[in-house]
């Protein structure tokens, strides 16, 4: 059989499912393989409210097109992502097959991208028997049982291809596919086309637990300096607060080795000169690390890094590679102007910021030009002058589990020319309410997220593309939400934070 007729049989599984069609019932249960959904019926409307085990509250809406057909609906005025991987208005089938019900959430080309599952059990039940199912060979479930997203999951993109190629190889042999079997080869085609990020969350990179040839405990700038350099794990001591610029004022910092004195960086060192670097700024001079290459700078509890000129950066990396800054606190002593945001990440790849406070008075917390593969995670952006970020001409950029609050008063979240954005399971919350929060020219995805502002004000959000898990979006600039662990060990509540000084 050739590739064009299993592409026809997969789409003729839709006329044969609709023949055993009928209507969604009320106060129905349907399980996605993590989500159990009960549903509510008003008229031609499909209200599903899903429980999870971790108790977050979901909720989708279904509107019926025809005897057999339901469309996905956003659930209020506003709502950005939809739910499933799809997008509004995408088909939903509801089907019967020996005696099973099923709903097929398709893409335009009819192919299915999502699928639920009637059930009359609890929540907890269906998960026990979903690890039943996980727990059996693949090959005995493809043409038996219907496979979900959640299921599909647990297999790599060679075993994909692996169950993908075993049920194409029974259609070319002639044998036909029950329905369940034909829906699991479009979904497992679907799977096979998503990046891991939608399949699996957010993922740490290899490189964050690679041990490293020498670690050293510093305490003052002047041992901060000493230590930097490839291949090493800088730890800055409990309560040490490191005066970056009283450092770099030094009069002897260019006397030492690898250490550089510039007035431009981009013209006096080259890229592939390992140094530390003190370039000058518009009121002083800000630090640079130059092409360095696996290094962490870790804080143990109350360790800061800060900085006085308002023009400079906390802390700037160029031509960097697997660059870890962990467990810290960054931020200025005033108001930041033009350039002076927390850290900077230029011509750079594998920096991952972890468990941080970026605070303002900087202009923007993170900033990057020509960076791959940047990670900030379980980490805060407050109180900056300008924004939130400003990212440009940059690849494979990831938020993660951020607290983002309390900062102006331009646009707040700045992306442009990027590629492979994420934003997941973040919070943004008492921002500047007349900012606009996204200017972005490019798609980006997210998932996950809580998104307190203004609606007026959400800015470019018809970029925006639903994640693995669905955004919840609030008209309104909210106050501070209950505080959770993320950021720095020393910060435990809101009140641990230092308050900057915002002064002229």
């Amino acid at each position: 059989m050739t590739m064009k007729k299993i592409l026809l049989c997969l789409l003729v599984t839709l006329a044969t499912l609709q023949l055993n069609a009928q209507n969604i019932q009320d106060l129905s249960w349907w399980f996605d393989g993590y989500t159990r959904y009960s549903v509510s019926i008003s008229g031609q409307f499909v209200n599903l409210f899903g429980e999870t085990a971790d108790h977050e509250p979901l909720q989708t809406l279904l509107r019926r097109f025809n005897k057999t057909r339901y469309t996905v609906q956003a659930v209020s005025i506003g709502s950005i992502d939809a739910p499933y991987r799809a997008q509004y208005g995408w088909a939903v089938e509801h089907v019967i097959e020996n005696g099973k019900e099923y709903l097929v959430v398709q893409k335009p080309d009819g192919s299915a991208i999502w699928t639920l599952t009637k059930t009359t059990l609890s929540l907890e039940e269906c998960l026990a028997e979903e690890e039943e199912m996980e727990a059996k060979p693949w090959e005995d479930l493809l043409d038996t049982f219907m496979m979900n997203t959640t299921y599909l999951s647990k297999f790599n993109s060679k075993e994909l291809e692996q169950m993908r190629h075993a049920l194409q190889k029974r259609l070319m042999s002639g044998k036909t596919l029950s329905a369940v079997g034909r829906t699991n080869l479009q979904l497992i085609i679907s799977e096979s086309l998503l990046s891991d990020y939608m399949r699996h969350g957010v993922r740490i990179p290899d490189f964050y637990n690679k041990p490293y040839e020498k670690q050293i405990v510093v305490h003052n700038a002047e041992e901060f300096f000493d230590a930097l350099g490839s291949n090493r794990e800088v730890i800055i001591d409990e309560d040490v607060v490191i005066d970056i610029t009283e450092g770099l004022n030094d009069d002897n910092f260019a006397s030492k080795p690898n250490r550089l004195e510039v007035s431009f960086l981009n013209d006096e060192v080259d890229a592939d000169c390992e140094a530390i670097v003190s370039e000058a700024v518009t009121d002083g001079r800000q630090l640079v690390l130059n092409n360095m290459k696996h290094l962490a700078i870790r804080g143990r509890k109350g360790a800061m890094l800060y900085a006085e000129p308002r023009y400079s950066f906390v802390l700037s990396l160029s031509f960097c590679e697997d660059i870890v800054i962990d467990n810290l606190i960054l931020g200025h002593s005033f108001e930041g102007y033009c350039d002076g945001g927390v850290i900077n990440v230029e011509n750079s790849q594998n920096v991952i910021i972890d468990f941080c406070d970026l605070f303002g008075c900087g202009t923007y917390g993170l900033c990057t030009r020509q960076a791959e593969h940047v990670t900030l995670m379980n980490s805060f952006i407050r109180h900056c002058t300008y924004g939130i970020a400003d990212l440009n001409n940059s690849k494979h950029l990831t938020f993660y589990n951020c607290d983002i609050f309390a900062n102006k008063e331009f646009s707040l979240f700045n992306s442009w020319g990027n590629e492979d954005m994420i934003i997941d399971s973040c919070r943004f919350f008492a921002n500047y309410p007349e900012s606009a929060l996204f200017n972005m020219n490019h798609n980006i995805v997210m998932g996950n997220n809580q998104i307190m502002h203004p609606m007026g004000h959400w800015g470019t959000v018809e970029f925006v593309q639903g994640g693995h898990l669905p955004n919840k979006w609030y008209d309104g600039n909210f106050r501070y939400p209950e505080f959770r662990r993320i950021g720095p060990d020393s910060i435990n509540k809101w009140e641990d934070m230092l308050v900057p000084n915002h002064q002229d």
